[in-house]
């Protein structure tokens, strides 16, 4: 079972140039091109959720897109596959194809002395080998052991090829209204979408983000830092700092720290401050002392509270003409610049796949995925007990305890049922295929299983490239 939503962590930040140019009368967030195509997921009443792309002329390579330099994207493919050697030296390069998520090309930072530099090279997988010895990869300290052929793995003789084998685009500014500017691409073959969001008062890339209760348009490098301290500036971990790489040229904005709660339902809350100097070496709290941590990490003071106010906000709005909708975000003008998320009658569901075609993809509301690993005998063979990872989690997903590792191939539907105060064990399988069961203590509240539910009952969701 895969996760049908897509993730902020797709909205890469960085400087781009170009010609600012004024949005069409009703821009799309995404439109596809002759040559690549969009993966989306589509509900009844118009809802519609991009996934990723499709690349046709690639044998149907899912990519998205990322910055190769500066004001020009690629679309490349994700981790599906691996570069590895067959020798000591690492001159024999192979690509090990991941069975759960098969394709042909990778993309992987160019190996470099420099570990701020983020050159992309890429690999296409040609005609497959077997190998029954050890694999080698090329890391920090040069090359190095990795192991046999991962289990169910396929291997595959590797040929270097340019990066613009992938589609690739300039990236463009448009006027988005007020202080907002969307920075868009769009490809030869016709394909266009908005990479990112720009700010043009901090003059920054910005990411929409939920700060109290209210969508903002973050200015990058954000700069959060956790409220009571877990990165300072001395000795005595008494100097707040907002972390960032020793690669990081470019200070954030803002500092803005975040509480942590005890309880998964009670809400983050945020401040904002002044970003102070920028120091090194950073101190933590480790093992009940104040001491340095990696030296890769250095630090921005944090400096007196700011007002909310100095952020960009952004409105939201829904897209959809029945209880299933897209929650999207909005430019001044009222034309979408991002999808959120998927909501059912007002709250946020999200999208299983199931292994039978008669069921396929289901939106399911306030649902979370569980394993069939945590029980409340010591036996680990009686009552299994859940730990789902949300705040009042309705249903939860228990993968079958047939699934293979890939994890797609469904599980059973539960209500979530009444909450377990009892003791919790964890079964497991050890190196040498023993069954353990062992004393367990969840990260989350732990519920007992509710009644088993039809996932047919929940709203259909097409995936479809077009």
């Amino acid at each position: 079972m895969r996760w049908g939503l897509v993730s902020v962590a797709a909205w890469l930040m960085v400087m781009a140039c170009g010609d600012v140019a004024e949005p069409p009368s009703s821009t799309p967030t995404h439109q596809s091109g002759s040559r690549l195509k969009r993966r989306v997921l589509q509900g009844d009443g118009g809802v519609e959720l991009h996934e990723e792309w499709v690349d046709t002329a690639l044998d149907g390579l899912e990519c998205r897109f990322r910055e190769t330099s500066p004001g020009q994207v690629h679309c490349l493919p994700g981790s599906g596959a691996f570069l590895k050697y067959l020798d000591p030296t690492c001159t024999e390069p192979v690509v090990e194809e991941s069975r759960c998520f098969p394709q042909r090309y990778l993309v992987r930072r160019k190996p470099s002395d420099d570990p701020c530099d983020q050159e992309q090279e890429a690999y296409v997988a040609q005609e497959p080998l077997m190998h029954d010895g050890d694999l080698y990869v090329s890391g920090p300290n040069g090359c190095e052991v990795d192991g046999p052929t991962c289990d169910g793995c396929r291997l595959y003789h590797a040929a270097p090829v340019p990066l613009d084998t992938f589609v690739h685009a300039p990236l463009q500014l448009e006027e988005r209204g007020g202080r907002l500017q969307a920075e868009t691409f769009e490809t030869e073959d016709g394909a266009r979408g908005i990479f990112a969001l720009k700010d043009t008062s901090a003059e920054r890339r910005c990411l929409p983000f939920p700060i109290n209760e209210q969508q903002v348009c973050l200015p990058e490098p954000p700069g959060f830092f956790r409220e009571g301290g877990e990165h300072f500036a001395d000795a005595a971990c008494t100097a707040p700092v907002v972390p960032v790489s020793s690669c990081t040229e470019e200070p954030p904005l803002f500092a803005i720290g975040y509480s942590v709660q005890e309880n998964i339902c009670d809400p983050v809350t945020f401040s904002l401050h002044a970003v102070g100097e920028r120091v090194g070496p950073i101190f933590g709290q480790l093992e009940g002392s104040c001491q340095q941590t990696a030296t890769h990490i250095e630090g921005y003071l944090v400096g007196q509270p700011l007002p909310s106010a100095n952020l960009m906000s952004l409105a939201q709005g829904t897209r959809g003409d029945g209880a299933l909708r897209t929650v999207v975000s909005l430019d001044p003008n009222g034309h979408p610049v991002r999808q959120i998320r998927l909501e059912l009658d007002g709250v946020q569901c999200n999208a299983f796949t199931f292994s039978d075609p008669a069921i396929g993809h289901r939106c399911i509301p306030s649902a979370t995925e569980a394993s069939r690993t945590l029980f409340a005998d010591p036996a680990c063979g009686g009552e299994p007990i859940v730990a789902p990872s949300a705040c009042e989690p309705r249903y939860v997903i228990v993968e079958d305890a047939t699934n293979e590792a890939c994890n797609i191939d469904g599980g059973t539907v539960f209500e979530v049922g009444e909450r377990y105060e009892g003791d919790v064990y964890r079964g497991y399988i050890d190196v040498d295929g023993d069954p353990q069961c062992v004393p367990a203590t969840p990260a989350h509240d732990t519920y007992r299983l509710g009644a088993e539910v039809d996932p047919a009952t929940f709203p259909v969701l097409r995936e479809v490239v077009r």
